[in-house]
């Protein structure tokens, strides 16, 4: 047995089903019995305990100190590395009028600005800037290919900065596909430019909230988009938000994608930004709704049959998070917040905002390309001041045992009307988040194996480890504590994907 004083608790708790989750500081985590959480609160601690406890850097002793801030320094590396996701706006001009829509009503508007040529060539000498070895630009919109003149000019002038710097380079634009054409889809095609495509479901829930005129716009996107997952080269996202109308018909949104051949969905609920805000009470789900929703989205792809070929994405990024000692990186679910020193956004005037959503007004806007540096914007006071937001949490969060797997969104608690130096445990964002790993938890707890078998799927998500279930005494059941570890330590950092 171990004295108390010769150990300190590095862990968070939170009940599950007959069992509590204990996480520590770098996302190591451990499901253990309701009598095995006692015997951790007693001045007594089972050697057997203690030494699994210990392994896991769970607590804190004199043994494993330098393994325990090597985990929290590897993962606060990641976190500052440079922004490397860098978000552009083509255009605010769409050709539909989505009553969701972030942007806000921007259907017509041909008046609407785009980048000069000036303007394109300063954001990308802005974005290389990063000290980050990689970068990403996202074209958004609007709808970008309605500016696809501009989409072009910045491929190449991003191509041209990419070998010059002998950084590497990505691309994505996220299109409703309407104005594709075949010119459009060989540059694409040739520059290997990631396509997400926004499809909420099939016809009936597809047009219901995306307006383009009297006319339907179903039979032009069926078939673009048809035509790109038959054709293009790479793999084809998409994007769902879940409506009201989609509550009760997860197998109908599910076939949807499997009909057009589509490897993966993001599962996601409407943002209270542009035309939501200002209609929330209308076109908003509540909390519970979409968890259900996406519950059995999960359930169906993973835990119920095989019959879809298909990802959620946000779930595999929980999953990467549970069992990666590297975080994926995905920064929108990151502690500090991704925002400044992760991404930065760009609009059509070369104006800087923290994050793709702080564009949407508020205190994000922290330069200009045209009379700022880098270094300028994230030393600057606006920056500094969202970073230290980002820096600050509630009690609540502090305390609680998903913090390692979690992170703030400082432009959602914004329009959410929050006070950006608190983080309140009662935003829809909180509840969401916790509700989804409540449920990846409690399959761990019931089935992992299952996850398990999840991860081998996908062993390129886990840098080519394999899993297993492990216990405080080899052999032993999980009835008294159990964690899922990897079969080999990484043996090297990982520069894990945006």
């Amino acid at each position: 047995m171990i004295a108390r004083s010769d150990w300190l608790p590095l862990f968070n708790a939170r009940q599950l089903t007959g069992s509590f989750l204990l996480t520590g500081p770098s996302g190591e985590w451990a499901v253990v019995s309701k009598e095995t959480y006692k015997d951790i609160h007693s001045a007594l601690l089972p050697g057997d305990l203690h030494e699994f406890l210990e392994r896991l850097g769970l607590i804190l002793t004199e043994s494993n100190a330098n393994q325990v801030l090597g985990a929290h320094a590897r993962r606060a590396r990641q976190a500052y590395r440079g922004p490397s996701l860098f978000v552009v706006a083509t255009t605010t001009r769409c050709n539909l009028s989505c009553d969701y829509c972030q942007i806000g009503n921007t259907r017509g508007h041909r008046d609407a600005p785009r980048p000069s040529a000036a303007t394109a060539r300063r954001v990308v000498e802005f974005a290389f800037q990063t000290p980050s070895p990689h970068v990403t630009i996202e074209f958004q919109g609007g709808e970008p290919l309605l500016e696809f003149g501009t989409v072009a000019q910045l491929v190449e002038l991003a191509k041209e900065k990419a070998v010059e710097t002998a950084k590497t380079l990505d691309f994505v634009l996220t299109t409703n596909l309407l104005p594709l054409s075949e010119a459009m889809l060989g540059f694409l095609a040739e520059n290997r430019v990631a396509i997400t495509v926004s499809l909420d479901g099939p016809e009936e829930i597809q047009t219901k909230h995306r307006f383009s005129g009297k006319a339907s716009n179903w039979n032009r996107f069926a078939s673009n988009l048809d035509h790109l997952t038959r054709t293009y080269p790479l793999p084809i996202n998409g994007i769902c938000v879940v409506r009201r109308e989609s509550l009760g018909r997860v197998e109908e949104i599910l076939e949807a994608y499997v009909s057009f051949r589509i490897n993966s969905v993001f599962l996601k609920p409407i943002g209270r930004f542009g035309s939501a805000a200002r209609d929330w009470t209308e076109v908003s789900v509540p909390t519970g709704d979409f968890l259900r929703f996406w519950s059995e989205a999960v359930d169906a792809l993973y835990f119920r049959n095989d019959r879809y070929r298909l990802e959620e994405r946000f779930l595999l990024i929980l999953l990467q998070k549970a069992l990666n000692p590297l975080d994926p990186n995905y920064l929108d679910l990151r502690n500090p917040c991704g925002a400044i020193i992760g991404q930065l956004a760009f609009d059509t005037e070369g104006n800087v905002f923290a994050c793709d959503n702080g564009r949407f007004g508020g205190p994000f806007h922290v330069g200009s390309v045209h009379h700022s540096t880098l270094r300028d914007v994230i030393d600057g006071p606006k920056a500094t001041a969202l970073l230290r937001s980002t820096s600050l949490a509630a009690p609540s969060c502090l305390r609680c045992a998903y913090r390692p797997f979690c992170g703030t969104c400082l432009t959602q608690l914004h329009a959410a009307g929050a006070d950006l130096s608190e983080v309140t445990r009662l935003a829809s964002r909180c509840q969401i988040n916790k509700g989804r790993l409540d449920l990846l938890f409690s399959r761990i707890v019931t089935a992992p194996q299952k996850i398990v078998d999840v991860a081998e799927e996908r062993r390129r998500l886990f840098h080519g480890a394999g899993f297993r279930v492990s216990c405080p005494r080899p052999g032993e059941s999980q009835a008294s504590a159990f964690t899922l570890e990897r079969e080999r330590p990484l043996r090297r950092e990982v520069a894990c994907s945006t």
